[in-house]
């Protein structure tokens, strides 16, 4: 783990607007047939996210809400990367996985992320190898 304070200190911080914008529109359409993210109820830390420009409506599911921390935490701590369409899924089923540990399943994320070089996936600068099947013969 990075600092022990550094998720919270992320979670206080405000995206982009922008950002902001893109990620509850995805969180919103994320495992949208998943119980954690259908039913509201409580578990450490569901109360709403500090950081959102809007209003969390009262009841929110707390996987929606979850969901939005850590990609909003994550935004601010990459903001050369920012909020990529698709990080929803991947940290969404980190979340599922760790309902109860929010920031565990950030740290999983950024794990994932960094370590393991999946960051490359939604980095617009990144040039992807090109595609090994055939081309048609004309």
């Amino acid at each position: 783990r990075y600092d022990a304070d550094l998720y919270q200190q992320l979670c206080r911080k405000t995206p982009a607007s922008d950002q902001q914008y893109a990620i509850l529109l995805d969180v919103r359409r994320t495992f949208i047939e998943h119980t954690h993210f259908l039913q509201p109820r409580m578990c450490r830390g569901a109360e709403a996210p500090q950081q959102s420009a809007e209003p969390w409506p009262s009841g929110s599911p707390v996987g929606e809400i979850q969901l939005y921390r850590v990609l909003a935490a994550y935004v601010c701590l990459r903001p050369d990367l920012g909020y990529r369409q698709g990080m929803s899924f991947l940290a969404g089923t980190l979340v599922m996985h760790y309902p109860d540990d929010e920031e565990h399943a950030f740290w999983l994320f950024v794990t994932l992320m960094h370590k393991y070089k999946w960051d490359h996936l939604f980095d617009p600068q990144t040039d992807l190898p090109p595609d090994p099947s055939p081309s048609p013969s004309p």
